[in-house]
């Protein structure tokens, strides 16, 4: 991993892991306005939707706490649904401890959550009609075995679909930037921001993207990039929405000291900012993502 990728990870866990049951279903219903429409297009650039008559096998890789999974059964008739098998595998275990319990309080059908690598799947050869990826090849260490994993454990003809964030993605960044630019110390923040945390800026540009799938033997190959806005009810709202990210860009770009003496009045720092940012209204976020399908020979 690189750093940027594995204080991610202890990012995400740390997270995952002091989420209350309230504070769960708040992040769960800031992660849906965010990933809840690309991933209904996602799904249905692969073929699948209300409209879906043929049962299949999919494999949600680095599923999160569930975003495809969610849109699956909202989408899909149910017939269907128990007449396919859906996986979902991440290998961040507090995140499918949430996602365990969402699909046990929602009555996910033909549901399992497991632990899997998209790196290195272990699932037998040709076993999958479909594979999803929600927002995680800019995130993985080694993008390429990804690939060449998702090559191998599709049938013949199967669908890999997946979306990452757009290289020119800024989202949450400004706000963020702005806060931390009147902290009593200088944050040194890259700009422009990367969107891919692992290093691999390929997996954020929509040419490079069709190029890498080319390379590693898919067809068909289709790659859009779509817009999607959000809007943000609070300063305290969008805190609690991207603390997490917050936090991981404290423990990337601050010192040992900076966190020990300022992090504590972190949060309430950021809300005061926002209030007078915006006057105490709420505002949109704008985000650019890529969605892309492709197929298996």
């Amino acid at each position: 991993m690189t750093a940027n990728t594995d204080g991610l990870q202890k990012t995400y866990s740390n997270f995952a892991e002091s989420l209350t049951n309230e504070k769960l279903d708040r992040f769960l219903e800031d992660a849906e306005a965010i990933m809840a429409k690309p991933a209904a297009m996602l799904l249905a650039q692969a073929g699948i939707g209300s409209t879906t008559k043929i049962p299949f096998k999919l494999l949600d890789g680095a599923c999160g706490t569930g975003a495809v999974g969610s849109q699956l059964q909202r989408v899909v008739n149910k017939d269907v649904l128990e007449q396919s098998s859906i996986l979902c595998g991440d290998v961040n275990q507090p995140m499918l401890d949430i996602l365990k319990k969402r699909a046990e309080r929602d009555a996910w059908v033909n549901t399992e959550v497991a632990t899997v690598d998209a790196q290195d799947s272990k699932l037998a050869d040709g076993s999958f009609t479909h594979v999803t990826i929600s927002h995680g090849l800019h995130v993985i260490p080694n993008p390429d075995l990804v690939l060449k994993d998702t090559l191998r454990i599709l049938r013949p003809g199967g669908t890999f679909a997946f979306s990452t964030m757009h290289q020119d993605n800024v989202a949450w960044v400004p706000d963020v930037r702005s806060a931390f630019a009147r902290l009593p110390f200088e944050v040194s923040l890259p700009d422009p921001f990367p969107m891919a945390s692992n290093g691999h800026l390929e997996w954020g540009d929509p040419q490079e993207i069709k190029q890498k799938l080319w390379d590693h033997g898919f067809n068909n190959v289709s790659v859009k990039v779509i817009q999607n806005d959000q809007h943000i009810e609070s300063a305290e709202r969008f805190t609690d929405a991207f603390m997490m990210m917050i936090n991981w860009l404290t423990q990337t770009y601050w010192t040992q000291e900076q966190r020990e003496n300022y992090h504590g009045t972190l949060r309430d720092h950021v809300i005061k900012h926002l209030k007078e940012k915006y006057d105490g209204r709420g505002w949109m976020l704008k985000w650019t993502m890529i969605l892309a399908t492709c197929q298996r020979d």
